[in-house]
């Protein structure tokens, strides 16, 4: 099963506070480069949040026509048919199909606080199909914090949608209070009850840290779309990883042949450079440590496989660096040995003889010193 990716950086992401400063022209490029990954989808913003939300939604759209891009533009609107009114003309301006994801909170506590029940939010999702369909709109309904959410009222909603040309059906964990085996459940609660081609859709965020793992569940409960955000940035504690993601579907050799996982790398460096974010330099896959050790016992084995010259074994890292754009590095500290500095003195031809390997790492063993490559290079050559 091909899993598609939900590109939600440009908009859930920038909702994190410090985080909604991207240019228009930023904007463009990103999603150039989401195309050339592989991205299939991307949300490009809220419909009649603001004029100025419109206009940049409208000139992404006019962009992605423009350049011929594969990504299909989403935008996200209220349960109203205005906001699919709204969409409705700038799809026939652009002449062009904008695909539309409509959400309305369905958590007993959200009804709660805005005096809703469940003819009201029954009504509301009615409503919109019956425009979508009039209209022949696609349309993806979304309920947010659908982990929190009344079995038997989603019976009835997912009753309703099957009577509609609807494209999917979005479940929210909005709050990240899902584990695997809920999310696991949910989701194969609601594909056994969805008829025709109407898919499932997983949005989940990362506040109990599992937003990943619980993206995997959805995966193997039938979800066939997954909600990302580049980096995990979101609300509150962020989003499912993009790129994490990937690389899971990739080591269980899940992932779609469009992907080209080496323009992470590129997104990546974009949005450090555009946003200011500091990168955990243990953070998976883009850390500065992520291919990085100093154990003895690893660099001893590292220098082995170095000598082989075969780099598809990649012994001490869970899959090849070079999947991603990167290459192991081995550093140098107390708990090193000696390969780590065989390793170094072969990788950067440093000329080093066996006496002055030993007296170098007891160097550094005495002082408790510290070195990257980089770093230890300089040492040497100095």
């Amino acid at each position: 099963m091909t899993i598609q990716i939900f590109e939600e950086t440009l908009r859930d992401g920038l909702q994190s506070c410090n985080f909604s400063n991207l240019s228009i022209e930023d904007k463009k490029n990103i999603i150039i480069l989401f195309d050339r990954l592989g991205i299939e989808a991307c949300n490009l913003g809220f419909i009649n949040s603001s004029v100025r939300e419109n206009d940049e939604i409208i000139e992404l759209i006019s962009f992605i026509k423009s350049k011929q891009l594969r990504i299909e533009p989403y935008v996200i609107c209220r349960m109203k048919t205005s906001d699919l009114e709204e969409v409705n003309c700038i799809s026939k301006k652009l002449e062009i199909k904008i695909s539309s994801l409509l959400y309305i909170g369905v958590s007993r506590k959200r009804m709660y606080i805005e005096g809703w029940d469940e003819i009201y939010i029954y009504d509301a999702i009615f409503k919109v199909l019956n425009f979508a369909k009039d209209h022949e709109m696609q349309v993806s309904i979304a309920l947010e914090d659908s982990t929190r959410m009344d079995e038997k009222f989603l019976k009835k909603i997912i009753s309703l949608i099957n009577d509609f040309p609807v494209y999917s059906i979005a479940l929210a964990d909005t709050l990240g209070i899902s584990d695997y085996e809920q999310t696991l459940k949910l989701v194969s609660f609601v594909k056994k009850r969805l008829r025709g081609n109407i898919i499932i859709e997983w949005h989940g965020h990362n506040d109990l840290g599992l937003a990943v793992s619980n993206s995997l569940a959805a995966i193997k409960g039938g979800a066939k779309r997954i909600h990302t955000c580049m980096l995990g940035i979101g609300e509150r504690c962020g989003n499912t990883s993009t790129e994490q993601l990937l690389i899971n579907l990739y080591m269980k050799n899940e992932l779609s042949s469009n992907i080209h996982m080496k323009e992470l790398r590129k997104i990546v460096k974009l949005l450090q450079n555009k946003l200011k974010i500091d990168i955990p330099k243990n953070y998976p896959c883009f850390g500065e440590y992520s291919f990085f050790t100093c154990a003895g016992t690893h660099g001893a084995a590292i220098y082995k496989e170095n000598i082989l010259d075969d780099n598809r074994i990649s012994v001490f890292t869970p899959y090849i660096p070079q999947v991603l754009g990167r290459t192991m590095e081995v550093g140098v500290n107390r708990t090193s040995g000696e390969g780590n500095i065989k390793y170094l003195n072969s990788k950067y031809s440093l000329g080093l003889d066996e006496k002055k390997i030993k007296n170098i790492l007891e160097y550094v063993k005495c002082n408790n010193l510290f070195f990257n490559e980089k770093e230890f290079v300089h040492f040497v050559k100095s």
